[in-house]
């Protein structure tokens, strides 16, 4: 098995035929807001005392630009990620993504985005607080065998992407002065917001706090303000990009949400004076027209596949070894095809040691995306967490259930470089107590009986008792 390098690579991909695609695989991303107090004087002293003690931010480097590089260099080394989880990741993404793209998934004929990071994350989050069937569910599908292993490689991640993108920094500042230049950058945040009304166990708030670096809120989640404050965090942790509105559930007891943005320049530009109008030629036939970019680049990491050729961009980003690659199927050969099992799709995007010299036509492109998680994670095996047999009692002794698994991203490029963005979003709420279906209960009008009509708002608008419902 080939040997990563320290620097963990991020990976886009896209078929610029018939379809566009574009998926976002584990790499270097960073932090952008470290575990945070939200408390309000609504929350409890005890609750305050709580969040400070779970506050947690990986360190950072102090004095002269070289002291810091080299300070971030040794804390890279120190969080090195398992090979096994960045495999975890790998399988994870090729999974879902094959399930969401494919012609049997959600795919269709419009173009397409998602991160896998993202909702890798999000439902680490939500793993962390589940035991039973659920945790075994989340733990195949994740590839992770127990919690432990798996906040462990989340922490281990972020702490690895949070270096990467400080070095990245340090490496680009001059005289303690960042560049007015838009610089790569890669930043991943997690936050939960709990509802008043929900009482948290204190060691899951610690675990986020301290695996996850998620900053916590206390909110009523009945209020439209909450709401608000979630897509402004969102908005704030993506850059501006995305600007979702959220559809307000007041039985929401509590969300998990991951964001994710990244920013990376083309090591090889493409010049803006070779941009052009040409065509795109659709899959059902049709064509459509746009800019298309020009650039030839030596020493490209290439792969002539059964059916389909990939090669990739070299991007400068948060880390060493960022790429954009792009998968383009041969003629009589549909994208969906690639997408057929997670096997197919692996083959098509892994590239080996071949490197040619390529001459790239690029359409530019700029486009959201939204997936419901939902219908996705059933699809893969997960559905006891969406049901009234969920088991999370590692978040509270309410008995809570998934509602909603919500992911919205957008994506980007141009000549100078590529950006994407995303959010997932997790929410639970509480289950209704379930009826044992060994020992049913009887209700078997078939002697006198009482009954009332009540209003919604308490009152009573019939009573009555039945002594013979068939007499005259």
């Amino acid at each position: 098995m080939k040997k990563r390098s320290r620097w963990s690579r991020w990976k886009w991909a896209g078929a610029a035929a018939a379809v566009g695609l574009a998926l976002a695989s584990c790499g270097p991303a960073s932090g952008t807001k470290s575990a945070e107090s939200a408390a309000d004087g609504t929350q409890s002293a005890e609750a305050d005392r709580t969040e400070e003690k779970d506050a947690a931010v990986p360190e950072t480097a102090s004095g002269e630009r070289e002291e810091q590089i080299s300070w971030y260099n040794e804390k890279l080394e120190e969080s090195q990620v398992p090979e096994t989880f960045l495999e975890s990741l790998d399988q994870f993404s090729y999974r879902t993504a094959a399930a969401l793209f494919s012609a049997d998934g959600e795919g269709g004929e419009s173009n397409e985005n998602y991160s896998p990071l993202s909702l890798y994350y999000a439902l680490g989050m939500a793993a962390s607080g589940a035991d039973g069937e659920t945790l075994e569910e989340l733990n195949e599908l994740l590839g992770t065998d127990s919690r432990e292993e798996l906040s462990k490689g989340c922490r281990l991640l972020y702490e690895n992407l949070f270096y990467t993108q400080k070095l990245q920094e340090a490496a680009y500042s001059r005289d303690g002065e960042k560049t007015e230049e838009k610089q790569p950058s890669v930043s991943l945040a997690n936050s939960f917001w709990a509802d008043e009304d929900l009482d948290l166990k204190k060691d899951y708030r610690s675990l986020l706090a301290e695996d996850f670096y998620a900053s916590s809120y206390l909110v009523d989640f009945k209020e439209d303000e909450t709401w608000r404050q979630m897509e402004a965090w969102i908005g704030e942790h993506t850059g501006g990009v995305m600007k979702p509105q959220l559809a307000e559930d007041p039985q929401t007891l509590l969300a998990l949400i991951n964001t994710l943005y990244y920013y990376g320049a083309w090591r090889d530009e493409f010049p803006a004076e070779e941009t052009e109008k040409d065509t795109f030629y659709l899959a059902d036939g049709t064509e459509s027209s746009g800019d298309f970019m020009h650039v030839t680049v030596s020493g490209t990491k290439y792969k002539d596949g059964d059916g389909f050729q990939t090669a990739s961009l070299g991007l400068r980003g948060a880390g060493q070894g960022d790429e954009m690659v792009f998968v383009l199927p041969d003629e009589g050969t549909s994208a969906e095809e690639l997408l057929s099992s997670p096997e197919r799709l692996k083959d098509a995007l892994e590239l080996g040691d071949e490197y040619r010299s390529v001459s790239w036509t690029v359409p530019q492109f700029s486009f959201g995306s939204s997936i419901d998680g939902n219908r996705l994670l059933k699809s893969l095996g997960v559905n006891r967490m969406f049901t009234d047999l969920a088991e999370f009692p590692g978040i509270s002794d309410r008995k809570l259930q998934v509602s909603k698994v919500l992911q919205e991203t957008h994506i980007g490029l141009d000549e100078k470089g590529v950006e994407g963005a995303a959010y997932t979003m997790v929410t639970m709420m509480e289950t209704a107590a379930p009826l044992n279906p060994e020992t049913p209960v009887e209700m078997r009008l078939d002697r006198p009986f009482l009954y009332g009509i009540r209003s919604g708002n308490g009152a009573w608008l019939f009573l009555g008792i039945v002594r013979d419902p068939f007499a005259a």
